[in-house]
């Protein structure tokens, strides 16, 4: 066997365990397992067979912006799934653009977390623009990226929106500035749902 087979091997091994006892639990914790875009392709699979699963935790691995939109494709017609962990995936605006058309199809998913990877401006964006029109995400959370103040008054006007339901909304380490937090402030006055939000 090659190095490099042998290292896949050894950094799917979680993923190997799901995939053999699929439908079993509730969460799946495949944190830093080396997870890349072929890695994607085998989670969908699984996914497409497992109506027991609900939440998963995929923080730290690679499937950057090819392995989400892998995944994306699968999300679209996803019923079980309430929970899912992006953070740390190298996911750029680009992935984020691809998640966001698939929140306009999906009703099922209440949390989606991206700490921890290069969304921008652009990024921040797309996710409101689907968060206008999703009636079922609860909470997201962005801390550790680059939204910035452009970013930060986009989910501002989003929190103004009628129909909206997002609870919980961390953007804590987003290069926001006191510009960006007193638009925020100012949209708190108008919102009666948002229960937690950190811009520390």
């Amino acid at each position: 066997m090659s190095g490099n087979s042998a290292t896949a091997m050894k950094n799917n091994a979680k993923l190997s365990l799901y995939l053999a006892c699929i439908g079993r639990y509730s969460m799946i914790d495949l944190r830093g397992d080396g997870i890349d875009t072929a890695g994607a392709a085998k989670l969908t699979y699984a996914f497409d067979k497992d109506r027991k699963l609900e939440e998963i935790d995929l923080s730290d691995n690679a499937l950057g912006d090819a392995g989400v939109a892998v995944l994306c494709e699968q999300l679209k017609r996803n019923t079980a799934l309430k929970c899912i962990i992006l953070s740390r995936n190298i996911i750029s605006d680009v992935g984020v653009k691809t998640l966001s058309d698939m929140l306009l199809v999906n009703t099922h998913l209440e949390e989606l977390h991206l700490n921890g990877n290069a969304i921008g401006p652009n990024g921040a964006m797309h996710l409101v623009e689907a968060l206008g029109m999703n009636k079922t995400l609860t909470a997201l959370l962005l801390a550790d990226n680059s939204v910035g103040d452009d970013g930060c008054c986009m989910f501002a006007g989003l929190m103004t929106a009628k129909g909206v339901k997002l609870q919980a909304l961390v953007l804590a380490n987003n290069d926001i500035s006191d510009l960006g937090a007193v638009n925020v402030a100012i949209s708190l006055r108008k919102n009666k749902v948002l229960a937690r939000l950190d811009l520390s």
